[in-house]
């Protein structure tokens, strides 16, 4: 998988319940990180990005891995999936799970879900895409003074720049810039909300015209979708298994059996 694919945290000790969500996983080109330990699974949640999170309740009776990635910064959205032993009752699950899977799962079962979940993953991934992008940037503030910038990388909501000098935090310009293969200049007010001091900012779009939104979007949209085609590759990986010590899947398999 490339640096723009999806990605789910799939935290359970049953080997067979691993097996066939991170199969299913695969089929749609999403990478996988295996957890044994919710306590680990946690800290993971907390600190990387993830688009889902699958929990054995099993090993997670209260879902505390969900809640602690509904209060995180960055996975507060992120589709939770509650894995639920069959003899048990749901209680509240339905609160912090948006997918629930019955055990013993199955695979037709585990595959119509993650395709009903798929285009939300997607469609908010887009959100914190980011395109690597070189092109020339003009800020006009109200000077009116002009000053010339590079982009480094651009999102729906705004950019990174290499500014010819300092930026401030809260400062306001007119920008303008243009994307690849499309002609139409971006014109929108912006406002500086990061910069390091020296050469680098990072600034958020303001209100754009209709079609400006729908060039930008439009554009982002195709190579968001590029990015994120799968691969055929595997996507596995034992982030921190603790009787894999970090095998691969395949052979965490061999040594279980």
């Amino acid at each position: 998988m490339n640096n723009y694919g999806l990605r789910a945290a799939v935290v359970t000790s049953d080997l067979d319940v691993a097996e066939s969500v991170v199969t299913s996983l695969e089929r749609l080109g999403i990478a996988s990180l295996l957890y044994q330990e919710k306590e680990f699974a946690i800290e993971r949640i907390v600190e990387y990005k993830f688009d889902a999170c699958f929990v054995d309740r099993d090993i997670d009776p209260e879902l505390s891995v969900l809640t602690n990635m509904r209060t995180s910064r960055g996975n507060s959205r992120s589709l939770g999936f509650a894995i639920i032993p069959g003899d048990q009752p749901l209680g509240g699950s339905f609160r912090l799970a948006d997918f629930m899977l019955t055990k013993p799962l199955v695979s037709l079962r585990i595959d119509q879900t993650l395709r009903a979940a798929y285009g939300i993953m997607l469609t908010e991934r887009m959100k914190y895409f980011r395109k690597p992008l070189r092109t020339t940037v003009t800020l006009v503030d109200s000077a009116p003074q002009s000053l010339s910038a590079v982009s480094l990388n651009i999102s729906r909501g705004g950019m990174a720049l290499e500014c010819q000098e300092p930026l401030t935090a809260g400062q306001t310009f007119q920008i303008q810039f243009r994307v690849p293969v499309i002609k139409e200049v971006i014109d929108c007010r912006a406002q500086v909300v990061w910069s390091d001091g020296h050469a680098r900012a990072g600034v958020s779009f303001g209100q754009m015209n209709a079609r400006q939104v729908a060039v930008l979007n439009g554009w982002l949209e195709k190579e968001f979708h590029a990015a994120t085609a799968p691969s055929p590759k595997k996507t596995r990986s034992s982030d921190s298994l603790p009787w894999s010590a970090g095998l691969p899947f395949e052979l965490l398999q061999e040594n279980t059996q």
